[in-house]
């Protein structure tokens, strides 16, 4: 049986082996698969981000998203996108809240995501109370 198993994944598309090596959490042969591929755009990028977060290793994770940031510095969907990146695929509340922010520092006019802010900071208040 190992030996089929081996040959079907061997067989695998690049992309079939990262969703395996995710769903099985080997998050650093995820990312080592998507290196060698290139594979680039926001949505690769926010993936790559998750999986440096997913593997420890915070700060590259966050590096790449700056680097987002700074290659669209007038983009506040982008903003917005990092910030539902970040609630949503790693329950950050700080960094959503961060990201947006600086959306709202660009374009002001969104209800939307000021309602958003303004949720979020109070449950940050509601949970900085049960934090000793």
């Amino acid at each position: 049986n190992t030996d089929i198993v081996e040959t079907q994944f061997n067989r695998s598309s690049p992309l079939e082996k990262i969703d395996f090596y995710i769903k099985y959490k080997n998050y650093q042969k995820a990312i080592d698969m998507i290196g060698l591929l290139n594979l680039s755009g926001i949505k690769n990028e926010l993936l790559q981000a998750e999986l440096y977060y997913r593997n420890g290793h915070s700060a590259a994770g966050q590096k790449l998203i700056n680097g987002l940031f700074r290659s669209y510095p007038e983009d506040f969907q982008l903003r917005n996108s990092v910030g539902f990146f970040y609630l949503r695929r790693l329950n950050r509340i700080n960094e959503a809240l961060s990201s947006f922010k600086g959306s709202l520092n660009i374009n002001e006019n969104q209800p939307g995501i000021k309602k958003l802010v303004d949720y979020l900071v109070g449950e940050i208040a509601r949970i900085s109370r049960y934090v000793m």
